[in-house]
This record gives structure tokens, sequence and C-alpha cells, in this order.
């Protein structure tokens, strides 16, 4: 089986349709977590401005060198497939050469039949995903380990490991594992599962669908494991026939396996499968948040795109941490350091005690920033005044210890928004896989 056939990096060349009917020939060049571009020969432009052609001589054929809205631009490949720009842009460059650059693009069999490039259903993959599910698509399974063992091989499916919900808007969400077997010779097996998440709703733009679900889910997923998780891969489709691939800058196009997790738990802060919430509630939740919590959920999604350094993180957690507060009490009449005592104790008892545990009394490491701290949040409100007024600047072990201290409180805070139990993040805490300090 093998859904959502990529095309390789590559340039490949196609015929661009334009608005009038005309066919101009070119090249569009595809690469993962990259723009997609292609080159257009002889694609008509408009003059430059009077200003600019005043300073040109009259024998040159050029064009105001700038890069302007073009709309939805079409084209089609050697291969028979159709790809579309839904927003493109253009640069004309040298006589005869124009650049068309978009954010996204879909390439599949008969596009062109899809006259308003709407499509209402997307497959697509994000990193975290088998910890996010919270279920392994295999129950158990046998290989062979030498020559000569008979014994039957195989594996028995997890049904749990296909998990569905209807959202509010009536949209079907489904995450679930694409699976691959193969027995080519008596003694060789192989067995491959990739987790997907499915959306069927009615029928949007690709752009839609994007900031509806994949970005979401890919944010969540970055929470959830607590690192930033691309999108791998994409697709969509129309009148459920037809899968398109979707290319663009958001996209790795690194499709990955579902791999056996380690022992004990899955290492997600919030998951899907049995004793999980729905992911459609998770959703919701952290759209509520990002609604409610503007600069507190600002914070997660930064660092689920890109690690931040530690100067910059601990400045954008407090800020974080100082608008949750701001935003449940409307009160500014504390200082800093109140206002987060105030967000750690408010934590539920799992989550406070361990915290209270770790820094009292404060760690010699954290000693000498403030001469005669109250606790460790007033030595962390110090902290990022000496930061913000240009004081003395702590060093990179502190603040990374700081760092990982408010960051726990703020994970703590989702998911006491989420009205999720933080029975995951406690268990990690008592292993030592999330530390405190």
């Amino acid at each position: 089986m093998n859904r959502n056939p990529l095309m390789p990096p590559g340039d490949y060349p196609l015929q661009w349709r334009l608005a009038d009917g005309s066919s101009v020939s070119g090249i569009l060049s595809l690469a993962g977590a990259e723009n997609v571009t292609g080159m257009a020969y002889e694609l008509p432009a408009e003059p430059p401005s009077p200003d600019v052609a005043a300073r040109i001589d009259p024998s040159w054929t050029v064009w105001e060198p700038s890069v302007k809205p073009y709309g939805v631009v079409r084209g089609e490949l050697r291969n028979n497939l159709d790809v579309a720009f839904p927003e493109a842009y253009v640069s004309h460059q040298l006589p005869g050469q124009s650049m068309l650059l978009a954010e996204l693009a879909v390439a599949g069999p008969r596009l062109r039949e899809n006259t308003d490039l709407q499509f209402d259903e997307i497959t697509f993959q994000v990193g975290g995903l088998t910890e996010l599910s919270g279920v392994t698509p295999l129950k158990t399974y046998r290989y062979i380990e030498q020559f000569g063992d008979d014994a039957p091989f195989g594996g028995t499916w997890n049904a749990d490991s296909t998990q569905e919900w209807t959202g509010t808007n009536g949209d079907q969400m489904r995450l679930h594992y694409l699976a691959s077997f193969t027995a080519p010779q008596l003694y060789k097996l192989s067995f491959t599962t990739t987790p997907v998440i499915t959306v069927t709703g009615h029928r949007r733009p690709l752009h839609d669908w994007m900031d509806d679900y994949v970005r979401p889910v890919a944010e969540l997923s970055s929470f959830a494991i607590g690192e930033p998780q691309p999108v791998t891969f994409a697709s969509v489709k129309s009148g459920g026939r037809d899968e398109s691939s979707v290319y663009g800058r958001e996209l790795t196009q690194q499709r990955y396996e579902a791999e056996r997790p380690r022992p004990g738990a899955l290492g997600a802060l919030v998951h899907c499968g049995p004793g999980g919430a729905p992911l459609t509630d998770l959703l919701a939740g952290w759209a509520e948040l990002k609604s409610r919590y503007v600069t507190f959920a600002d914070y997660f999604t930064s660092i689920s795109a890109r690690p931040l350094p530690v100067t910059s993180r601990f400045i954008a957690l407090v800020a974080a941490l100082e608008s949750f507060h701001g935003v449940d009490t409307g009160d500014a009449a504390f200082e800093l350091w109140q206002r987060l005592t105030q967000l750690a104790t408010s934590l539920p008892e799992e989550i406070r005690t361990p915290i209270e545990i770790a820094t009292t009394p404060i760690p010699p490491v954290l000693q000498g920033i403030l001469q005669e701290p109250r606790n460790v949040w007033h030595i962390m409100g110090k902290a990022r005044n000496n930061l913000a007024h240009g004081n003395i600047r702590q060093t990179d072990e502190q603040l990374r210890m700081l760092t990982r201290l408010g960051h726990t409180v703020a994970v703590g805070l989702v998911l006491r928004t989420f009205g999720v139990p933080p029975a995951r993040l406690a268990s990690a805490i008592d292993r030592g896989d999330w530390p405190l300090l």
C-alpha cells in the first residue's frame, strides 16, 4: 500500500495554463520545507511604471522587478498530473522569464476539474502522532529469530488504534494507522505502519484546512511531546476521489513510520487513547487557550516552530506567565514574584508538591541572584528584570533552570485549562524524565 505518492524533490517540466486559455512552458520546483516555485517562459506581464520605463532603453523588453500577487495558477505536468497554486506570486525577471512562487501547492490527477480548488477531505501527518494517539497499532507480534524457526510469525492488529470523533461543526476526524505488509520470501517479513489523521467535512480551500486542523494539531503535538513537531505531509480529496499531494514550506515531505514505544507509558502529556481525551476536545481547548490567553499561547506556538535561545525563551516564558495571571485576575497591583507565586500555588497538588520540594531550600546554583529571596519565584522575577533592564545577566545554566521550572508551571496551567488530569506530567517528574531544575 502506498497512499499519497509524493513526487520526489526536483524540477519538473510542465505547461502553465493561463486564465485566457493559453499555455506557456515552464518548470516546477519541489522540495521539502521550502516554498513551491516555478519558472514560466514568455508569461505576459505588465509594463513597468512610467518613471521606471523612462530610464530603460526602449530597445529592451523588460519589466519592473517586483513580487506581486498573481492569484490561482494551474499547470499540467508531463506525467499527466495537474498542479495548482491556490495563491501565487509572480516576479518578472529576465525578458521572457518569470518566477512563480507559492507557500502551498497541490499536485494530483484531474485537478483541472476542481474549478474552485476546494476540498472536503484532508489526510496529514505531524510528528508525535503515535504518542498523541496513546495507542500502538499492534497488540502483539512475533518475528523469526533464527533459521529453522517453524513457529508462526505475524502480528495482532490493535482495534483501538483507530479513533474517531465528530466535531461540533460536523467534521469527522479519525486518527489511524496506514499499514503495509509484505512477505516476499518464506523467512522475510515486512510490516510497517504510518500514523495519520484524516478529517472529512464541508468543502473549503486548502488554507482553511491548514488553519483549522494541520497547524493546530502540530502545535498541540509539540506541546504534548515537549519539543517542536514538524508537519511531514498532507494530501487532499474532493468527492472522495483523486488524492492530491500538498507541497510547501510547512511540510518536510519526510513521512515516518510508527515505532515501538519505550517501556512504560507513552511519553505525551495529553493523549487520545483509552483513558485520554477526544482529539476534538483537545483541539477545542487549544483554540480556546489561543483565544483567551493570547500572549501565553504565543509562547507555546513559538517554541513549537523552532528552538529559541535560552535568553529569548526565558523572557517569553515569564511574559506568558504574567499574561495568564493578568487575564484571570485583571490585577497588576502585585509584584512580579507575587504573581508567579500565585500561579505556582494554583496548580494541582501532584505538580505543586514536587515543585515546592525541589525549590525548598533554594538550590545552590540559584543563590546569589538576590540577597534575601523570599522564594524561587522572587529569584525568577529578579532574573527577568535584570535582563529586561540591562543589568547583570544570569548564566545560561541559571536561566535554563529557571526556564525548566517556569515551563513546568506553564504546562500545568494548560492541563488545568484543558481539564486534563496532570497524571502523566506528575509521573514524568517522579521518574526523572521531566527535570524541574
